[in-house]
């Protein structure tokens, strides 16, 4: 999960992340009752770059990273590192299990790494940046992932299809109100 760059009325608004850790503690509770691993993986969101076309490498110091996106505001990107502090914040108070993938500082670095188009100077090119998440969630993954747990998630029967978020009547799937660890009827 991550909060990405959205705003709200010009702001970030952390109310609805208090709405997300809610479903995820009741989601690890639920995958607790099962003996499930359910591990929640967080990553900070780094800020775009003014100007990207203009950069043809990374940049190893993140302090002159940091200056150059506070001297040249955009989208409000100055104020990343201080909401996904805010945010992680949140998530040590409260009762979750998770890991952090630390995306800002990843991204932060990467101001040449947006060239897929030269107006889109926040999103990053594949491969790239999205690619060095993914191998820290893998890793992650694998550090705390026994054998065991894999068989037990590949063998529990999911009450829809885990492909899609639309029923079969077309109408989307209300996540909120499900307990997707729920022990399966076994004479059904």
């Amino acid at each position: 999960m991550n909060r990405g760059a959205w705003l709200q009325n010009g702001v970030h608004d952390l109310k609805g992340a208090d709405q997300a850790l809610h479903h995820v503690h009741k989601w690890q509770q639920d995958c607790l009752e099962q003996n499930l691993p359910c591990p929640f993986f967080y990553r900070t969101s780094p800020p775009g770059h003014v100007n990207c076309a203009n950069f043809t490498e990374p940049e190893n110091n993140i302090t002159i990273m940091e200056e150059y996106v506070a001297q040249n505001p955009a989208y409000q990107w100055e104020t990343f590192r201080h909401e996904n502090e805010l945010f992680l914040q949140k998530l040590e108070l409260s009762e979750l299990a998770y890991e952090i993938i630390d995306g800002y500082e990843i991204g932060i670095r990467r101001p040449d790494d947006h060239k897929q188009q030269a107006s889109d100077c926040l999103h990053n090119c594949n491969p790239g940046v999205p690619d060095a998440y993914n191998r820290i969630l893998l890793h992650y993954l694998r550090l705390h992932r026994t054998p065991a747990d894999i068989s037990r998630v590949s063998q529990y029967k999911y009450p829809w299809d885990r492909t899609s978020n639309i029923k079969p009547d077309g109408q989307d799937f209300n996540w909120s109100n499900s307990k997707p660890y729920a022990a399966e009827n076994p004479s059904g």
